[in-house]
């Protein structure tokens, strides 16, 4: 188990990876040096009976906001103090043209474990030199202030942000992030997918 914090600074997490066998309500105990147990419960699916895209399979081929036709998101970016640079096009007219593609749900004014912003900043710096080689995308989760579910974002039928999605060439999920992830996690995913 390895703590993370490298561009998350302010929520460090530890990183663990556990292979369910079994599909059910798991609990969780975990015990960090001079701290109190922290318990949790955490429900674990069946992939294929999980709603949302899942690695292995194709990430949805959805309409995603762009500054030409912003399907009512206001704004397409939540980035200050410039929205970041992952809009100019749809997700459904990038996939297939032959590049990897990075995409992003995530709100970084308006996120509800404050963790957005600084994941998007990963995906940022970790794709940097790599983004004439990346489809990458960030797609909003609320449409506006009134926090109603952005259409794109409910088309990916999760009700977890952040979460990022890597796919390959051809579309197809090899990795997914469900909640707050740091740069080392990104840098390392990024060059999984660029191999």
């Amino acid at each position: 188990v390895a703590m993370r914090k490298d561009g998350v600074p302010d929520h460090p997490y530890f990183l663990a990876h556990h292979d369910f066998d079994v599909p059910g309500n798991w609990a969780l105990q975990v015990t960090v040096k001079n701290k109190q147990p922290g318990r949790l419960v955490i429900p674990v699916i069946d992939p294929t009976k999980a709603a949302w895209p899942v690695p292995g399979g194709p990430l949805p081929k959805v309409a995603t906001p762009t500054p030409t036709n912003t399907m009512d998101v206001n704004p397409i970016c939540t980035r200050t103090p410039e929205a970041c640079a992952f809009h100019d096009h749809s997700l459904d007219t990038l996939l297939g043209n032959g590049k990897p593609t990075v995409l992003i749900l995530s709100t970084p004014a308006r996120c509800q474990a404050a963790t957005c912003g600084p994941v998007l900043e990963s995906i940022i710096s970790e794709t940097a030199e790599a983004r004439d080689r990346l489809n990458i995308v960030h797609v909003e989760v609320y449409t506006d202030d009134s926090l109603k579910l952005s259409p794109a974002f409910e088309a990916f039928k999760t009700d977890s942000e952040p979460t990022a999605y890597f796919a390959d060439k051809n579309g197809i999920v090899t990795e997914r992030f469900n909640g707050p992830f740091d740069q080392t996690e990104a840098h390392e995913a990024i060059a999984r997918l660029l191999a």
